[in-house]
Order: structure tokens, then C-alpha cells, then sequence
């Protein structure tokens, strides 16, 4: 995953999904889908994950092994006209 800033809005069909994507606010995106934005000059790259590629795993807390695990990112807001 990476975050992404839109240089201005626009509309997308990620998983054929309609999705706008507005600009100025960063999002998270796939590596493939912010590589392929970032050649069609949509977007900035501004990062990528914190623990990607290091494998690090989640360490339990008094709370337990759940609460320790990352909650998936959702998909970015879909919007209809």
C-alpha cells in the first residue's frame, strides 16, 4: 500500500468500481494502482506502508493477539452522481 495525493480530481474504476478520488487529500492505494496513477500523472507518491517489506509481525498487548493485528484499510470512498 501506498499514500497517494491526487494532483486534482477524478474518477476511477478500480475493480471496476467507479471512485473518485479528490484532490489534495491523501489516500491509500495499492502499490499497482498508485504506480499506475503516478505514470499517468494523477497523483504524487507520497509514501509507502511503515511495516511493508520489513516483516514484522504484530506484537500482543494485555488486550490480546486481535487488538494487535492491523485492521485492513478500506477501499476508498465511492461516490455516485
Amino acid at each position: 500500500m501506498r499514500t497517494v495525493i491526487a494532483k486534482k480530481g477524478f474518477t476511477a474504476y478500480p475493480n471496476g468500481t467507479r471512485t473518485h478520488y479528490p484532490a489534495g487529500e491523501p489516500l491509500e492505494v495499492s502499490n499497482a494502482l498508485a504506480d499506475e496513477f503516478e505514470a499517468k500523472g494523477l497523483v504524487t507518491v507520497e509514501a509507502e506502508s511503515r511495516n511493508e517489506g520489513r516483516g514484522r509481525k504484530p506484537v500482543p498487548d494485555e488486550k490480546g493477539v486481535a487488538a494487535a493485528m492491523p485492521v485492513p484499510d478500506p477501499e476508498p470512498v465511492v461516490t455516485t452522481d
